[in-house]
């Protein structure tokens, strides 16, 4: 049964194109929809390589390459800055001016890679779980200079290491759906053959 699982979770991992991390990580998906650009993230984040900076107001959008999702509204902030082995890409494409988010839910998380500034809920501990919703309402990823892709930053060492990874997909729900349902297929016919 165990074989089974750990196959199972290769099998998605690698249809999704996402690899499963051994340590904290926060990843977010941000698609299409309706007419609509949704990022949708979860996850833990881990603290232990960054320097708490103080508390301000933020509230969710884009300001490349700043990722800032949440609230709409401005909502209290813990920043963090200066992550030791910070890494990641210096753009997620051509840009845009600031864009406000049209609506939010769940908790606060953004990201500044240009400034190494990390951003999470006030009073957030290190290793809680994350999930945050944000929406930019008649927004394309043309609109918002989205490059779709996907790009990880890390930063810390050891069991300190972390990540915050931003997938800008194009997949349209159905053909996730197919892939989704063809790895269950598979994994059924090989339980079954097992048997």
């Amino acid at each position: 049964m165990n074989k089974i699982f750990a196959l199972s979770v290769l099998v998605i991992s690698a249809i999704s194109g996402t690899v499963v991390p051994a340590h904290a990580a926060y990843v977010v998906t941000a698609t299409e929809t309706d007419g609509d650009v949704v990022f949708e993230g979860s996850g833990s984040l881990d603290l232990t390589a960054w320097s708490f900076s103080g508390t301000t107001n933020r509230i969710g959008g884009l300001d490349q390459p700043s990722v800032l999702l949440g609230r709409f509204n401005a909502v209290p902030v813990d920043d963090y800055a200066n992550a030791s082995k910070f890494s990641g890409p210096s753009s997620i494409g051509s840009g845009s001016p600031f864009v406000r988010a049209s609506s939010g839910s769940g908790d606060y998380t953004g990201l500044n890679p240009d400034a190494i500034a990390l951003f999470v809920p006030s009073g957030y501990s290190s290793g809680d779980a994350l999930s945050t919703s944000t929406t930019f309402a008649g927004q394309t990823f043309l609109s918002l200079g989205l490059n779709p892709g996907s790009y990880v930053w890390t930063w810390g060492e050891g069991e300190a290491t972390d990540s915050y990874t931003l997938n800008i997909t194009t997949v349209p729900v159905p053909a996730a759906a197919w892939l989704f349902g063809s790895a269950l297929a598979g994994l059924t016919f090989i339980r079954r053959k097992q048997s």
